[in-house]
């Protein structure tokens, strides 16, 4: 089931699992140092960005947020992946989104999902404060 949620500390648990599990690699210290001052900003975030979570027998097991065009958070726990948890968390985030076209900034070890599920890279990978990213889109039909 998916609906959506507040950013609190169920959601702040599973973004830094995540993230320390699958994407802190790519980040230098700096960058995860200001990555996890980001994540504790709780009144900013649900401020300006929607999240959506998807349940597994009342357990979040994958949270999705989006400011505008922009997906901004997309994280499944590690032993769901693969599941086609991410597929469903963006097919239902896409349809919510209005514009035509969707922006990601996406992480190296997350560019793989994201072309799969038809998202086009508009960039080589950059590295900003210490963060390295994919800028992609996906656009069209939806």
């Amino acid at each position: 089931m998916i609906k959506e949620i507040e950013y609190n500390q169920e959601v702040h648990d599973l973004v830094l699992e995540v993230f320390e599990a699958c994407i802190a690699k790519d980040y230098s210290m700096a960058g995860q140092a200001y990555f996890k001052t980001v994540l504790e900003e709780y009144d900013y975030l649900n401020s300006h960005h929607v999240f959506y979570g998807l349940f597994e027998k009342d357990k979040l097991v994958g949270v999705i947020g989006y400011q505008d065009d922009v997906i901004t958070f997309f994280y499944v726990r590690k032993d769901f992946q693969g599941k086609s948890y991410g597929r469903q968390l963006i097919a239902y985030v896409l349809k919510k989104m209005k514009g035509e076209y969707v922006y990601v900034d996406a992480s190296p070890y997350a560019l793989a999902i994201y072309e799969h599920l038809g998202f086009k890279k508009m960039e080589e990978m950059k590295t900003v404060d210490g963060i390295k990213t994919i800028s992609m889109v996906y656009g069209g039909e939806r």
